[in-house]
């Protein structure tokens, strides 16, 4: 399994790529806009409680892809659902800290979701700023995130397949 992180310090250009340029479908979000351009001005207005800080956001991309059964790896053709991908999603925020709490302690994340021929990918954008005005840590977070997306492969069984987050 690979994992990498990328992080931005605007949510704009991300928010704009993932939706219009890759065409993904939103999935889920926890705010009230539903466009591209919405979604970025609404990541930013709550980014300004921080303004000093760098790199608020966050783009993770869980990919499962397509391999032939004679791939040494062994076959895999594993489709989620779009609900096992939201819970897939949810799960992740909540080990990763940005869904802690009650309702002012999580943050900002949309969930849109893009179908290929040889794979599909789930992807996330999410503030590290929570609505309480603190921030999500990023203290040995590349640790974090591959001790969570191991989990996650064994609760979603999908550990022969590729799974890659951030």
């Amino acid at each position: 399994m690979n994992n990498k992180i990328f992080k931005y310090s605007s949510f704009d250009v991300v928010v704009k790529y993932v939706l219009d340029n890759l065409g993904a479908t939103l999935n889920h979000t926890n705010m009230t806009s539903r466009t591209s351009e919405m979604l970025a001005r609404e990541f930013e207005l709550l980014r300004e409680i921080r303004p000093k800080e760098k790199c608020m956001c966050y783009h993770i991309v869980f990919s499962i892809g397509y391999r032939q059964a004679e791939h040494h790896l062994g076959g895999c053709n594993l489709h989620l659902s779009d609900y096992d991908y939201y819970r897939l999603a949810r799960r992740y925020l909540e080990q990763m800290g940005f869904l802690g709490g009650d309702g002012i302690h999580k943050s900002q994340y949309l969930i849109a979701r893009t179908t290929g021929v040889d794979e599909e990918d789930l992807h996330i954008i999410v503030s590290r700023v929570r609505m309480d005005g603190t921030i999500v840590s990023d203290y040995l977070e590349q640790q974090r995130n591959n001790f969570v997306v191991n989990r996650l492969n064994q609760e979603f069984e999908i550990e022969n397949c590729l799974l890659i987050g951030y």
